[in-house]
């Protein structure tokens, strides 16, 4: 098993255990670490997606509350996408 699945499984466990709020801080601090410090940026960008898609309402709801990491989120997210392309 490479880093990226190790991160992966990493941030879903991560996502069951602990309240949306803490998720979201959380999931930027790992988009960092992945974008920075490892290779793994598919696997980031891909988890980003099955994440946003399946609490979206929620996170629109954070925007207000959070918005420079929202918009750090927005980013790392394009950056991820144009490594995959």
């Amino acid at each position: 098993m490479g880093s990226g699945e190790i991160n992966c499984i990493l941030f879903s466990l991560f996502s069951i255990i602990f309240p949306l709020k803490y998720q979201f801080i959380y999931f930027a601090s790992f988009s960092f670490y992945t974008l920075f410090f490892t290779n793994t940026s598919t696997v980031v960008f891909l988890s980003s997606v099955t994440f946003v898609s399946q609490n979206l309402n929620n996170f629109i709801q954070l925007f207000s509350e959070h918005r420079p990491l929202f918009l750090t989120l927005q980013l790392v997210m394009f950056r991820n996408s144009a490594n995959i392309i």
